[in-house]
C-alpha cells in the first residue's frame, strides 16, 4: 500500500487564527503606517499652529501620544488574535485621545484626525457595529469638551455641530471607507487562505501522484528487467536459477519481507523451491515454510484464485498455477490486511505468476521443440545412412558371403577380381560416411557460425553508430553449449549497446578467448560513470544488473572498471565450461 504521509493533509491545512491575521495582506502593516503618518503630521501641526497653550506643554503632549502609538502598536501586534483585548484597547486608546483634546483646542485640535486610529484598529478587527460605536463615542465626546471647554461665543450645542458639520461628515466618511476597505481586504484574506488550502490539496495530491508515478517507473523497470532477465532461461535447462529470478523479482515488485515460490513436476512428483526476503530484514523458518507447504500441496493447489494462508503465524498470499510440465505455487508475505479487493502488490503478484507461466510453457516448448528437431535430425541421418551407406554395405556382405562359399570352386584371378570389387564398394561407403559427417558437422567444414554472428552484430553496429570496432575472437566455439552462447551473444549486445548510447563512444574493443573457460573483455573510450559500490544498489542500471544476474546464473563473475570522462572496461569471467557441458548433457 501507499506509505502514510505524515503530517496528514488535515494538519498541513490547519490555519490558527494568528496566522490567518498575520498573513491578512498586511492590514496590520497599513495601520501602523497610518498611525506613525497621522501622528507625525498631526504633532508638525500642533507645533506650528496658533501657539495658544506653551511650547513645553505641546512638546509633552507629543512624546505622551508617542510613547502611547509605540505600546500600542506592540501590544496589537502581540495580541492580535484576541479580540476582547482589542476591543478594549480601541475603547482605551479612543479615551485617551479624547483627552488630549482638552488641552488642545477640541475639535479645532490637530489631533481630531489620529482619531482614525482605533476607528481603523475597530473597522479591521472587530465587528461593524462596535466600530461605529467607537466613532459615534468620540464625536459625542468631542464635541461636549468643545462645548464645555472652548465655546467662546456661547453656541448652542446644536450650532456648533452645524458649524463643524463638515469635520463629522469627514469623519463618517472616512470610517465608511475604512469599513469597505477593510471588508475588500478581508474577502482578499479569505480568498488567500482558500488558495492556500487548495494548493496545499494540490501539493498534497502531486505528491501522490509522483509517489505512484515513481512506484509504476520502478516496477515498469523491474518487469522490463525481469523479461530480459527470463528470455537466457528459456534455453536452459537449470530450473533453481529461474526460480531464484523469479523470487529476487516478486521482492523488488511487491516489498514485500518474503516471497517464495515452489515447483513440482508432473512427472516424477520432484520439488523445486526458492524463498528470500528483503534485504532489510533476515527471514526466519524458511525451510519449515516450504515443507508446511509442501505438506497440504494438494489443497492449495485445488484453489484456482489467490488466497491467504497463515504460515508460522505469519500471513501470505498464495496463488497456484500449472503448465505443461509443473505445478506451481507462488506466495508473499502480507504487510497489511487484506481487503476483498487486491491490493497492488497482490496485482503484482498476479503478473508474475501469469508471467511464470508463460516463461515455463515456452521452456517445455523448446525443451519438445529441441528434442523433434533432434529426432528429425535422427530420421534424416538414419534415412542417409539407410538409403546409401547401409545398402553398400550389404552389398559388401552379400559379396564377401558369395565369395566365402564359392572360394573353392573360384580361380585365382576371379578371386582378385571379387576383391578388388569389394575393396572399390569399401571406398565408395567410406567416401559416403565421411560425405555424411561433413554435412553435419560445421567445425569440419571449417565454419564459426557463432563467431560469425557477433562478427555480423559488430559490424552492423559500427556502422549504424560510426565508431571503431576492434574484434578478437581465440578458442575453439565448438566446446561451448548452446545456451552458453546464446547468454555471451545478450552480455555483448547489452555491453555494447551501453556504450554507444549511454557511453557516446568513438572506439570498442570486444575480446573473447576460450580456453578452460571463457574470458570476455569489452572496452570503450566513453563517457563512463561513477561506480557506487557493486551495483547492488537501487538505481544500478538494468543493463548492468541483467549482465549481472546472466553472469552469475553461470557461476561466473563480472568486473566493472569506470570513471567519468575516461571511459569503461568490463571483464567477465565463465569457469568450469566442461562442468556446465555436463550439466547440460545430463539435463540438470
Amino acid at each position: 500500500m501507499y506509505q502514510k504521509l505524515n503530517p496528514p493533509l488535515h494538519d498541513k491545512l490547519n490555519f490558527s487564527n494568528s496566522e490567518g491575521l498575520k498573513s491578512n495582506y498586511g492590514t496590520e502593516r497599513i495601520l501602523i503606517v497610518y498611525r506613525y503618518l497621522s501622528l507625525f503630521f498631526t504633532s508638525i501641526f500642533y507645533l506650528i499652529g496658533t501657539p495658544k497653550s506653551p511650547m513645553l506643554l505641546k512638546l509633552g503632549v507629543i512624546i505622551s501620544l508617542s510613547i502611547a502609538a509605540l505600546m500600542i502598536t506592540k501590544l496589537l501586534l502581540l495580541y492580535q488574535d484576541n479580540k476582547p483585548f482589542i476591543r478594549s484597547m480601541v475603547l482605551i486608546e479612543s479615551f485617551g485621545i479624547v483627552l488630549i483634546l482638552i488641552p488642545t483646542q477640541g475639535v479645532e485640535s490637530s489631533f481630531i484626525w489620529y482619531a482614525l486610529n482605533p476607528v481603523m484598529v475597530a473597522a479591521s478587527y472587530l465587528s461593524p457595529l462596535f466600530c461605529w460605536f467607537t466613532l459615534m463615542m468620540y464625536m459625542c465626546a468631542s464635541t461636549l469638551i468643545t462645548f464645555n471647554f472652548f465655546n467662546s461665543l456661547g453656541l448652542k450645542i446644536t450650532n456648533l455641530i452645524i458649524e463643524n458639520s463638515y469635520l463629522y461628515l469627514v469623519l463618517i466618511l472616512s470610517t465608511i471607507a475604512v469599513q469597505l476597505f477593510s471588508n475588500f481586504t478581508r474577502e482578499l484574506h479569505d480568498q488567500a487562505i482558500l488558495l492556500k488550502k487548495q494548493r496545499q490539496k494540490l501539493i498534497f495530491t502531486n505528491q501522490k501522484l509522483q509517489k505512484a508515478n515513481q512506484k509504476t517507473n520502478e516496477a515498469i523497470k523491474h518487469v522490463m528487467s525481469l523479461y530480459q532477465i527470463v528470455e537466457s532461461f528459456t534455453s536452459q535447462k537449470n530450473l533453481n536459477n529461474f526460480l531464484k529470478v523469479v523470487t529476487d523479482y516478486t521482492v523488488k515488485l511487491t516489498k514485500t519481507p518474503c516471497s517464495f515460490i515452489i515447483t513440482k513436476q508432473i512427472d516424477t512428483e520432484e520439488f523445486s523451491f526458492e524463498i528470500r526476503g528483503n534485504e532489510s530484514k533476515k527471514y526466519k523458518g524458511q525451510i519449515q515454510i516450504i515443507h508446511e507447504i509442501q505438506s497440504n500441496w494438494n489443497k492449495h493447489q485445488k484453489n484456482t484464485n489467490m488466497v491467504e494462508v497463515t504460515l508460522l503465524k505469519r500471513k501470505f498470499s498464495i496463488i497456484s498455477i500449472q503448465s505443461s510440465k509443473h505445478e506451481v505455487l507462488i506466495g508473499i508475505e502480507n504487510q497489511n490486511i487484506v481487503h476483498d479487493d487486491l491490493t497492488p502488490y497482490q496485482r503484482e503478484l498476479v503478473f508474475l505468476s501469469k508471467l511464470c507461466k508463460v516463461v515455463l510453457e515456452r521452456i517445455h516448448l523448446e525443451e519438445v521443440t529441441y528434442q523433434l528437431l533432434i529426432s528429425g535430425e535422427q530420421n534424416r541421418i538414419a534415412n542417409e545412412i539407410h538409403d546409401n551407406i547401409s545398402q553398400r554395405l550389404f552389398s559388401i556382405v552379400y559379396a564377401l558371403h558369395a565369395l566365402s562359399k564359392n572360394l573353392d570352386k573360384m580361380s585365382t584371378e576371379q578371386i582378385k577380381k571379387d576383391f578388388q570389387f569389394i575393396i572399390q564398394s569399401t571406398n565408395e561407403a567410406n567416401k559416403e560416411l565421411r560425405s555424411t559427417i561433413y554435412n553435419l558437422s560445421s567445425k569440419k567444414r571449417g565454419e564459426n557460425l557463432f563467431e560469425a554472428k557477433i562478427k555480423t552484430y559488430l559490424e552492423a553496429l559500427e556502422k549504424l553508430n560510426h565508431i571503431e570496432v576492434d574484434y578478437h575472437f581465440f578458442g575453439d566455439e565448438q566446446t561451448i553449449p548452446v545456451y552458453i552462447k546464446n547468454i555471451i551473444y545478450r552480455l555483448i549486445c547489452e555491453s555494447t549497446g551501453n556504450a554507444t548510447r549511454h557511453g557516446l563512444c568513438s572506439k570498442l574493443g570486444v575480446y573473447i578467448h576460450i580456453n578452460q573457460q571463457i574470458y570476455i573483455e569489452i572496452k570503450d573510450n566513453g563517457k563512463g560513470f561513477k561506480i557506487i559500490g557493486n551495483h547492488s544498489n537501487k538505481n544500478a542500471g538494468i543493463g548492468i544488473y541483467n549482465m549481472k544476474s546472466l553472469v552469475h546464473s553461470l557461476g561466473g563473475t563480472i568486473d566493472f572498471q569506470s570513471q567519468i570522462n575516461q571511459g569503461t572496461q568490463i571483464q567477465i569471467t565463465i569457469p568450469q565450461i566442461q562442468k556446465l557441458i555436463n550439466q547440460e548433457v545430463s539435463g540438470e
